[in-house]
């Protein structure tokens, strides 16, 4: 008898999709959950006593390994949902997070200009472009990010040494700086599109503080309604890519954007559908850092001196490294 032909598992998996019989989506692993991560988020522990529990182990290693699966696997089934790396990540590993379980959820891409709305069971619902604010976010502006309109103004009248305009005061940290919120009660606001209620204004989840920042309808004006009708008929299909990026804002009068102080820009269409939906959700806005998309963004109080937390996300720098 002849010698048999064998082939590898990869290599079956490569004569299938050749011939059509399987498609397989290109993927790229989230950022590693592990020891060093204890330094970085802030609900490490209720993480790991989680997973304890879904293990039925004590075992670090296969707690680990269970976690980092489940991240992946989860972003996987996400992006063959044309959700980007970042976001699939970000959702992938907030789905897992105790305090977030059963709970509504919004991520919003500054960066690409991108909204996401997810489920209480974290199911995909929608996704939409949007406009964020005039600047990018800065980190050494992220005290002034955090100010309301009040604070923003005073913090003005002492630098300039006068009244500041209200202009002057609009365009100052116009981001909003990444972190995480929760969205209030949707209102109406006649300055706003959108025919019923159509702004949810945000809270701070580290302190509670109420911010100006909202998600709302866009501000009526040509500019901003035509960034927007352009980004809708860009929004593509693959998802190892953003969807949309800041292309869709070229051809607009920038001008017409810049009283954009870090709100959240939604068509009308949007705010319509989804207005109470987005009531009381989560919302995680991802930092722009191509990166830095596991936003933590909590104060803990720093009891030990050798750990370093981060305020911002588990992916601000390779935990392998730490």
């Amino acid at each position: 008898m002849g010698s048999r032909f064998i082939i590898t598992e990869s290599e079956r998996k490569g004569i299938r999709k050749l011939y059509g019989l399987i498609t397989e989506v290109e993927t790229t692993a989230c950022t590693t959950f592990n020891a060093n991560s204890k330094n970085l988020v802030y609900d490490y522990d209720e993480i790991i006593k989680r997973y304890s529990g879904i293990t039925n182990s004590s075992d670090i290693n296969l707690i680990f390994n269970k976690i980092n699966e489940d991240i992946n696997t989860n972003s996987a089934k996400y992006k063959l949902q044309e959700i980007p790396d970042r976001t699939a990540c970000q959702i992938a590993f907030i789905k897992l997070r105790p305090q977030f379980v059963n709970k509504k959820i919004i991520v919003t891409d500054s960066k690409n200009n991108l909204i996401y709305l997810f489920k209480e069971n974290s199911d995909f619902l929608a996704k939409d472009p949007l406009i964020s604010g005039r600047e990018e976010q800065n980190k050494d502006l992220k005290f002034i990010g955090d100010m309301t309109f009040e604070e923003k103004k005073e913090y003005l009248k002492k630098t300039l040494k006068r009244d500041p305009t209200n202009d002057e005061i609009m365009n100052l940290a116009s981001f909003l700086n990444p972190g995480v919120y929760q969205a209030g009660t949707s209102v109406t606001e006649p300055s706003y599109l959108g025919s019923g209620t159509n702004i949810n204004y945000l809270t701070k989840v580290s302190d509670g503080k109420q911010l100006n920042h909202a998600i709302h309808g866009v501000k009526p004006t040509k500019a901003r309604e035509d960034a927007l009708k352009n980004a809708t008929s860009k929004i593509g299909s693959n998802s190892e890519t953003p969807n949309v990026s800041r292309e869709y804002l070229q051809n607009v009068d920038s001008n017409g954007l810049e009283l954009s102080s870090g709100c959240l820009n939604v068509n009308k269409e949007f705010i319509d559908k989804y207005s109470l939906t987005i009531e009381n959700s989560f919302l995680f806005n991802i930092s722009e850092n191509q990166e830095n998309y596991y936003v933590n963004n909590f104060n803990p109080l720093i009891t030990d001196p050798t750990k370093c937390y981060s305020p911002q996300s588990l992916g601000a720098i390779n935990v392998d490294r730490v």
